[in-house]
């Protein structure tokens, strides 16, 4: 998803929503297929939080599952590829 070319095995999903909603959370505009380090962004840094809630209302607003072209400016946008190359990623 956000084009590190992380290979089979080393793909999970990213929830965009919290465990407490658990209805929708496995709903295909809830997550999105993310290498540890998008996931570890997601959910443990604060411009990672505020990029989860960016991203689920562009989901909704499409519509549909997010796809790489979707999600890539706002990775930039929200500082994940700085973030990465200072984590050594």
């Amino acid at each position: 998803m956000c084009g590190c070319n992380a290979g089979p095995g080393e793909i999970t999903r990213a929830h965009l929503k919290r465990r407490a909603i658990e209805s929708t959370r496995n709903e295909d505009w809830n997550n999105l297929p993310a290498c540890w380090w998008l996931h570890e962004w997601l959910d443990h840094t604060a411009a990672g939080g505020d990029c989860k809630r960016s991203l689920h209302a562009l989901a909704i607003g499409l519509g549909r599952r997010l796809e790489a072209g979707d999600v890539q400016l706002l990775l930039r946008e929200y500082g994940y590829y700085e973030w990465r190359r200072r984590s050594g990623g």
